[in-house]
Order: structure tokens, then C-alpha cells, then sequence
């Protein structure tokens, strides 16, 4: 007898390789990483709170070419949030916001996995 899959498999794997993707942006010679797809439900709600807006509306660019395909502000806050999920959980938005200096901003590249590749890192 054939069983079929369980419903809603394919869509639960499809979103738990996505949630492996990795943005890694460097500020001011310090290099800074946020599982961007992965964030926790209370720092969704800090960014909501902090800004007005969801998280993902800073973040529905991202991919190929991020530095120029989102604006200042989206990068801001993504590097707000990678420094609180390094560590700096007291950092509120307006702190770092004062702090934010675009020239400062060096590289900025989404690492997405290969769903192809047998390498489990990858």
C-alpha cells in the first residue's frame, strides 16, 4: 500500500532551509551576522515597537545585491538587530540610530543555502 506524504511537509521543509539563511553585514571594521529568517517572536515585537513597522518590512529585499537593493533604514535596523542577537540586548533602536553613520557601512551579503548541496553547512 502507497502512503501518501503528510500534508504540509514539503512547505515545513521548504521554510526550515530558508530559516538557514545568513546576513552578514560589516560596520565599522566589525563583521556581524543575523539569521534574518529566524528571529525570535520578542524581537519581532521590539523592532515593531521601536520602529512601527513589522520586521519583515525591512527585510522582504533581501537576496541578490542587498546593499543596493534596500534602503539606509532597512540596514540600520537589520544591524540593530544582528547587534542585540550578539549580545547588546539593552540596545534600543534610538541608540542606534544615533549611532548609525552610513560611511561606516562596509559589506553586506545574504548567504542562502543550496537546497541542492549534500554539504550539511551548507
Amino acid at each position: 500500500m502507497v502512503k501518501a506524504p503528510t500534508p504540509g511537509v514539503g512547505k515545513r521543509a521548504a521554510e526550515a532551509e530558508s530559516a538557514k539563511s545568513i546576513l552578514s553585514l560589516v560596520y565599522d571594521d566589525e563583521k556581524y551576522s543575523l539569521a534574518w529568517q529566524n528571529i525570535p517572536m520578542g524581537e519581532r515585537l521590539v523592532c515593531r515597537k521601536a520602529t512601527g513597522l513589522p520586521f519583515e518590512s525591512f527585510t522582504t529585499p533581501l537576496g541578490e545585491d542587498t546593499a543596493s537593493s534596500i534602503g539606509e533604514d532597512s540596514l540600520c535596523v537589520l544591524w540593530w538587530m544582528a547587534r542585540r542577537s550578539a549580545g547588546e540586548i539593552q540596545l534600543t533602536f534610538k541608540r542606534a540610530s544615533e549611532e548609525w553613520d552610513a560611511s561606516k557601512l562596509g559589506d553586506v551579503d545574504v548567504e542562502l543555502p543550496d537546497p541542492g548541496s549534500d554539504d550539511p553547512e551548507s
